[in-house]
């Protein structure tokens, strides 16, 4: 029987989790306490989607990025791993994807009158995948009522920063990675 330990996805507590093993022992069913210690291992990390197609995207998603990588979480930003793919479409897709795959925690914009569709691909990728996501948006415009498509806004923890400050935003999504983190989705 082997069992593995996930070091990626680190926090800085002990976390405990109930774990069962049967297929050893005679079909006895055994169940331990495992606490694991996170602190002696790689941040988290973040995959943090959201529309990137003008200078103001861009630079609200690098200055959240620069946020949340300076509070110890390890960001992965499509904008920036996949500026030299630009021409490249399929290329841009499986580096996404692998990013999604491997990430921890998804934080999502969704401003503009309708979520960006590469935004809500990636939601539901990281959904499909048990991935926590962390929805975000500060777009004071309509978008279909009061949020997002109900599909996006009820799959996520969903944050309204339409009149928040940049710090406060900040902060608010710091606090629900830690949750997600500690608790799970």
């Amino acid at each position: 029987m082997q069992i593995g330990i996930r070091t990626t996805g680190c926090h800085p507590t002990l976390f405990p989790t109930k774990r069962s093993f049967a297929p050893c022992f005679g079909g006895l069913l055994l169940t331990c306490d495992v606490y694991v210690s996170y602190t002696d291992c790689m941040p988290p990390s973040v995959y943090l989607a959201g529309p990137l197609f003008s200078l103001a995207e861009r630079d609200f998603n690098a200055r959240l990025a620069r946020g949340l990588g300076e509070a110890g979480y390890e960001v992965l930003l499509p904008q920036e791993r996949c500026k030299d793919l630009e021409d490249r479409l399929r290329d841009i897709y499986h580096q996404c994807v692998a990013d999604l795959e491997k990430t921890d925690v998804v934080v999502a914009v969704f401003d503009g009158p309708d979520v960006d569709s590469g935004t809500a691909f990636e939601v539901g990728y990281a959904c499909a995948q048990k991935k926590p996501v962390i929805g975000l948006r500060t777009d004071a415009r309509g978008c279909q009522g009061d949020g997002p498509n109900a599909m996006l806004q009820f799959s996520v923890r969903y944050i309204d920063a339409r009149y928040m400050d940049f710090t406060d935003i900040v902060s608010a999504v710091l606090k629900e990675i830690e949750q997600v983190l500690t608790e799970g989705i």
